[in-house]
């Protein structure tokens, strides 16, 4: 079987850019008998071909250019090219797999993963008009769709008229490399962070992943605890975005909530370790990737009951309204100062977290291309 796979852009830290890069390495690993075919661009090929190794399956095809090759006011150009290469491969392929459903073209023999429709029905800073008619080329064009859980397939459901068994719902994962470590934690000098205890949020700063919240309830915790325990944020996004946040901490405990951003992921593997609770009161998610992440590495935690959240946490995680300061500061209070609820739930991360796996993902998506080839 040959299967294509966009591959402009795999290396990010972005939930999209991690699904690509675990299902194509998965589908490598698992089916030397799928011959894998990477679309990409001119001078991504070397770094492509060093990350997933020598592989008699693959080849990694760099037929397409780099988007801003004749500048800002060529990008048009470059995509009617990239579709027009795009079309003539498909032509070559038992499958293409698109990854994400955006700026691709309509080709018959697709699959598409769709990895949330929030931008529908929630101002995110999303073009609306561009993301709405991305879908409608993807659901109009491909023979069946991947989605990351149940939640986005209802999401489809309701929003369009679908053939409910086209849609598939593959759950995503963590990488394996976030796990309980012993490795001393020593990061606090780097950071510039006291040696506490402390609370931990890791995601993009937007307005729906609830961060002020966060901060808000933080600041209701008692002199004591905050003294004892402080507030860590790993939050990326635009400097002109940050400042918000960073506004909003200093009229709330400035001297005990510290924001950090561009972490890597072995620091990131330490703070999930030592973190004493780790919180995700996100409004919409299309999976939640952070939670695993923190599950895997043995962090109590608390995310919200919106979303996907309930269906990927399951009874491992306390569950609050995003909308409620107080029901957050409550459950960091419970967790906090509750021994064992916080031992609870420290064990129930763990064995929620090996409800999930990239190694059962690539299987689950081969699946898929072999009923729909």
């Amino acid at each position: 079987m040959n299967i294509a796979y966009n591959a402009k852009f795999l290396f990010g830290r972005s939930g999209i850019e991690t699904y690509s890069r675990e299902i194509i390495g998965g589908v490598l690993n698992q089916f030397p008998d799928i011959n894998v075919n990477l679309i990409t661009s001119f001078n991504r090929k070397d770094k492509i071909e060093n990350y997933f190794g020598n592989r008699p399956n693959l080849s990694v095809q760099n037929i397409l250019p780099h988007d801003m090759i004749i500048g800002n006011l060529g990008r048009p150009i470059v995509k009617k090219y990239d579709e027009m290469m795009y079309k003539k491969k498909a032509k070559e392929m038992d499958l293409i797999h698109f990854t994400h459903s955006f700026g691709f073209p309509k080709i018959e023999n697709s699959i598409t993963t769709i990895h949330d429709l929030f931008p529908l029905y929630y101002d995110c800073g999303v073009d609306k008009d561009y993301f709405k008619k991305c879908i409608d080329d993807t659901l109009s064009s491909s023979r069946a769709v991947i989605v990351p859980t149940q939640n986005v397939k209802e999401d489809i459901l309701k929003y369009y008229k679908y053939d409910e068994n086209r849609i598939n719902v593959i759950y995503e994962a963590a990488n394996p490399v976030f796990k309980i470590t012993n490795e001393e934690f020593d990061l606090y000098d780097k950071y510039n962070l006291p040696h506490k205890e402390f609370l931990l949020y890791v995601g993009r700063y937007e307005e729906r992943k609830n961060i002020e919240r966060i901060v808000s309830a933080y600041s209701k915790l008692d002199d004591d605890i905050r003294e004892r325990f402080k507030l860590v944020l790993v939050a990326n996004g635009r400097d002109k975005d940050l400042k918000t946040l960073t506004n909003h901490i200093k009229q709330n405990d400035s001297k005990n909530i510290f924001h950090l951003k561009g972490l890597d992921i072995k620091e990131l593997i330490q703070f999930y370790n030592k973190c004493k609770v780790f919180v995700f009161p996100s409004f919409f998610e299309g999976f939640g990737l952070p939670i695993i992440e923190a599950m895997q590495c043995g962090a109590p935690v608390i995310t919200s009951t919106s979303s996907c959240l309930p269906e990927v946490a399951g009874d491992a995680a306390v569950l609050v309204d995003p909308n409620s300061v107080e029901e957050l500061y409550n459950a960091m209070n419970s967790i906090i100062t509750d021994e064992s609820l916080h031992s609870e739930l420290k064990s129930s991360s763990l064995k929620r977290a090996k409800d999930f796996s990239w190694t059962n993902a690539a299987k689950e998506t081969v699946e898929v291309y072999k009923k729909y080839r």
